[in-house]
């Protein structure tokens, strides 16, 4: 008799860790080439003067001078709360914005964005390369274009970007466990025989 019971819990589980791991896991699609090994103009389109590729001992990035930049289109398949992160180095700008349009940058509704205090980003009194991440809210099969820029004489450096879904916290994991351990104890609790009966 305690069988179904013990079924339903198995299934339950089975269900959440379904869930976690699909929480866990990057929706995104078309957004390519985040550690700048391609020519800048084949996934990442480039604007201003003439933004470049870098290269220091064998490592590749983007190199942006005053009012050089460079935008890709993605798109998230998912709803949710989504990170974008990279490496930065110098001075510039790092923005996201909503988009109906895969091709030409549209530049009207800002969606997120990472601006450097002086120094956060490399340059003196903090210097060498930084990490940098933003989150953003995303609907369901939403376009976006991720646009950086150079600012400054000094310029910026970019390398190793990523747009992924964000990690639930450790908190959720704590309670989704607790949650399972409560089903499975009831689960046991109903399979056992009733004292006289």
């Amino acid at each position: 008799m305690g069988i179904p019971s013990f079924r339903l819990a198995s299934i339950a589980a089975g269900v959440a860790l379904t869930l976690l791991a699909g929480t866990s896991q990057a929706q995104v699609t078309g957004l390519d080439d985040t550690q700048f090994n391609l020519a800048l103009g084949v996934e990442w389109f480039t604007g201003g003067t003439a933004a470049s590729i870098g290269n220091l001992a064998g490592n590749t990035f983007a190199a942006l001078d005053n009012s050089e930049y460079i935008y890709q289109s993605f798109t998230v398949g998912a709803g949710g709360s989504y990170t974008v992160s990279f490496d930065a180095y110098g001075t510039g700008l790092a923005e996201l914005f909503n988009s109906t349009t895969s091709g030409s940058p549209d530049y009207s509704s800002l969606a997120g964005s990472a601006s450097p205090a002086p120094g956060a980003w490399g340059t003196p009194p903090t210097p060498g390369w930084q990490p940098v991440s933003f989150t953003f809210t995303a609907a369901p099969l939403a376009s976006y274009h991720l646009y950086f820029s150079g600012n400054g004489t000094q310029g910026l450096l970019v390398d190793n970007v990523s747009v992924a879904a964000a990690v639930p916290e450790p908190e959720s994991y704590a309670m989704m466990i607790a949650g399972l351990g409560a089903l499975g104890f009831m689960a046991r609790r109903r399979k056992q025989p009733q004292a006289g009966a």
